[in-house]
C-alpha cells in the first residue's frame, strides 16, 4: 500500500484532487517510495509521519514541476518575471539530501568522548 494517497499530495497543494492527473501523481508516489527504498532500506522501520511527509513533499515537487526546470521566465508588457526552482533535472522525482537526512535515526553519540586518564 501506498505511503501517501493522490488525495494527501492534492491537500499539500492547495488542489482538489480531480485537477491532478491522478495516474502520473501515482506512478511519482511510487517512485519515491522505490528511492527511498534504494537509498534506506526497510521503509517500516522509519518514523511513519515523518516518511509521509518526506514522499508528499517530493511528490508535490514533481507534480509542480514534472519537466524539471530550472526556472521559469515569463514578461508582460514591460514587466519580466522569474522564479528559480529545485528538483530533479529531466523531470525525474527527487529526494532532496536534506528529507534523507529527517529519515535518518540520530547518531547515539556526540563528536567526541571523554575517557578515564
Amino acid at each position: 500500500m501506498a505511503i501517501v494517497s493522490v488525495n494527501d499530495v492534492a491537500k499539500g497543494m492547495g488542489r482538489p484532487a480531480g485537477d491532478l492527473n491522478e495516474g502520473q501523481v501515482e506512478q511519482a508516489i511510487e517512485d519515491a517510495e522505490t528511492l527511498l527504498r534504494i537509498k534506506l532500506g526497510d521503509l517500516t522501520s522509519l518514523d511513519q509521519a515523518v516518511l509521509k511527509l518526506v514522499v508528499r513533499l517530493a511528490v508535490t515537487d514533481y507534480v509542480q514541476n514534472p519537466e524539471g526546470a530550472a526556472e521559469e521566465s515569463w514578461s508582460m508588457d514591460d514587466a519580466s518575471h522569474t522564479v528559480k526552482r529545485g528538483g530533479a533535472s529531466g523531470g525525474r522525482v527527487a529526494i532532496l539530501p536534506e528529507w534523507l537526512e529527517w529519515l535518518r535515526p540520530p547518531s547515539s553519540g556526540g563528536s567526541f568522548s571523554i575517557a578515564p586518564g
